[in-house]
């Protein structure tokens, strides 16, 4: 499928009876997690619109692991955020968590001083 994106982003309309959808769905690379998220965006911004908005959720599979590909637009899909840049900004969250070490648990927040919250009042 990936061979076809960029002429689909283009022209979303081809991409509901493409043969490249259908060959993704019996590879199973296109989920139900893609069918929810596709549901609800043509639903929040159109036909059009939520179709282009799909395929820009797919191209990250170019570079992302797939298993990313699909919980980007899962995350997404639970806190209403309709959208491929958020779609991709949680693919991008998930293939991060899982490449950097865990933090230690005694290591300041970002931001927060060390010893903030130790003073009593």
């Amino acid at each position: 499928m990936d061979d076809y994106l960029e002429f689909l982003v283009r022209m979303p309309g081809a991409f509901p009876g493409s043969t490249a959808l259908g060959q993704a769905r019996s590879a199973g690379r296109f989920t139900p997690v893609h069918d929810a998220w596709w549901d609800q965006a043509r639903k929040i911004h159109g036909e059009r619109d939520g179709t282009r908005s799909l395929i820009e959720v797919l191209l990250p599979g170019r570079h992302l692991p797939h298993e990313h590909v699909v919980a980007g637009p899962a995350t997404a899909l639970r806190a209403g955020a309709m959208t491929a840049d958020a779609a991709a900004l949680e693919a991008r969250k998930a293939t991060q968590a899982e490449t950097e070490p865990a933090q230690a648990t005694d290591q300041p927040i970002v931001g927060q001083a060390v010893g903030d919250g130790d003073i009593a009042a």
